[in-house]
């Protein structure tokens, strides 16, 4: 943050080279990635005011995670670089205690309404701190030290959106939606060797969003041992998938509305 040259000098690297330029940014157009180290890599967030026009104004707002209160299933730091910085309420929850499901009461704690200046440095916990951001007034970058261990994906939580007003999850956005589209596609389309990876899946999975998915692909792909997987899912860990095994054994049949209630929905990373 004290190297004042860090920003433009990456830019004007980059832009020499305009058919690399932020190769590899899967982010949207308000985060640029400064660089990659070994567990762990530096971004920078442009922060804007409002935009005039309405229209733009709401989309700005969808896209860039304007006014929409989340938390992270990360821990980082980050610092304001130019500028006074985006404004932001901040709650805090236990992430230990939810099922992780919508409409869930989340318990959120509110702790503080603050903003991000030039020189300030804040750390966000991960699946602890949630914050609604608002538009900076001026033209704003922050920087952010993102630590990703090895084991980050694998033991990735979810992340949140919230309904503060109400206080409950409202949605939830994390990598496990792509995950659970792969088991419901996986049942149409796997043998007996996916029918063992989802018998495998559904009881050692750390998320219990794909644990849920599993059970479900699997009592459709092997509707004989249906009871056999709702019993065992009747005593796991997690509500989600506790509730579903006990369903099943009461019904006969998987859940479906149910799980399709608990479905996860996608919403701004």
């Amino acid at each position: 943050m004290n190297d004042r040259k860090l920003v433009t000098g990456l830019l004007n690297r980059q832009l020499d080279d305009w058919g690399t330029f932020q190769a590899g940014n899967t982010y949207t157009a308000q985060t640029f990635v400064l660089g990659v180290g070994d567990g762990f890599f530096v971004r920078a967030n442009i922060w804007s005011p409002p935009a005039r026009n309405a229209e733009v104004g709401a989309a700005e707002a969808a896209n860039f995670s304007y006014l929409i209160p989340h938390d992270h299933n990360f821990t980082f730091m980050t610092g304001g670089y130019l500028g006074s910085g985006y404004r932001t309420s901040i709650w805090e929850y236990d992430y230990a205690k939810l099922a992780g499901v919508k409409g869930e009461f989340a318990g959120l704690r509110f702790l503080e309404h603050t903003s991000l200046p030039s020189g300030k440095i804040m750390v966000y916990r991960k699946s602890i701190d949630v914050h609604s951001q608002e538009h900076a007034d001026e033209f704003s970058i922050s920087l952010n030290l993102m630590i990703m261990p090895r084991d980050a994906t694998l033991n990735a939580a979810n992340q949140y959106i919230f309904d503060v007003e109400a206080g409950t999850i409202k949605s939830i956005a994390s990598q496990t939606t792509g995950r659970v589209s792969i088991c419901e596609l996986a049942q149409h389309v796997g043998d007996s060797t996916t029918a063992g990876l989802f018998d495998s899946l559904s009881v050692r999975h750390p998320d219990p969003q794909i644990r849920a998915a599993s059970i479900r692909s699997l009592v459709n792909m092997l509707p004989a041992e249906a009871e056999a997987v709702f019993e065992r899912a009747s005593r796991d860990g997690a509500a989600l998938v506790r509730e579903l095994g006990i369903a099943g054994l009461e019904s006969g049949t998987f859940a479906e509305d149910a799980y399709q209630r608990a479905r996860i929905s996608l919403g701004p990373d």
